[in-house]
């Protein structure tokens, strides 16, 4: 009950000083100095409004004792570490849920994946020709190099495919002489395009 009071008291008080304060302010501004009446009540008016608010902001707002501070519970540390630990697990748990789900044919070709193998590619050390010979007949092979196209080059990778004799090469059919453009790194097609067959056929003893 003596509170309300008090304040009221101390708000009165405060606009008491600031109108005093205004009715100086106006003699100073109309009495002593240049200023019109009306701009000298204006000018009283503001001082005094002004002052009355700072005055009653200033001493009769009352202040907040020390002791009396709102207090906010502690938050345990060791309940909050807790309750993270089981967020963080449980999205683990999905993470990991979602890892483990296999798709559609995801064993069975993980299965065949041990049997999966890459053949090299042949080449001309280790295919043969069509007719293919270990070795030339009497141990003297054909001089291959009357065939239009051969050079000595051609004629070893012939010799390393097993090919050391015109009838031999007189002896293909189409789908040898298909081989053969295939096989003859360097030189493919050229056994179609130069005619070996019938090359070889004029040629044969």
């Amino acid at each position: 009950m003596l509170e309300p009071i008090k304040n009221t008291s101390c708000q009165l008080g405060c606009w008491a000083i600031s109108g005093a304060a205004a009715v100086l302010t106006f003699i100073m501004c109309f009495g002593l100095g240049e200023i019109a009446f009306m701009g000298a009540v204006f000018f009283a008016a503001t001082v005094c409004v002004a002052l009355g608010l700072l005055l009653g902001w200033v001493l009769c707002t009352p202040l907040t004792p020390l002791g009396s501070a709102r207090a906010y519970p502690l938050v345990d540390a060791s309940a909050v570490d807790s309750s993270l630990g089981n967020v963080f697990a449980e999205q683990s748990a999905a993470t990991s849920g979602l890892a483990s789900t296999q798709l559609p044919g995801e064993i069975e070709l993980a299965a065949r994946k041990s049997e999966w193998a890459y053949a090299p590619a042949a080449t001309a050390a280790d295919a043969t020709a069509p007719g293919a010979l270990a070795q030339p007949r009497n141990g003297q092979a054909d001089d291959l190099k009357k065939i239009k196209g051969v050079g000595p080059k051609l004629e070893t990778i012939l010799n390393t495919l097993g090919v050391f004799h015109f009838d031999q090469i007189m002896a293909w059919g189409p789908d040898d002489i298909t081989w053969m453009d295939e096989n003859l790194n360097g030189f493919k097609g050229r056994v179609s395009r130069d005619d070996w067959v019938a090359q070889a056929k004029a040629l044969a003893p």
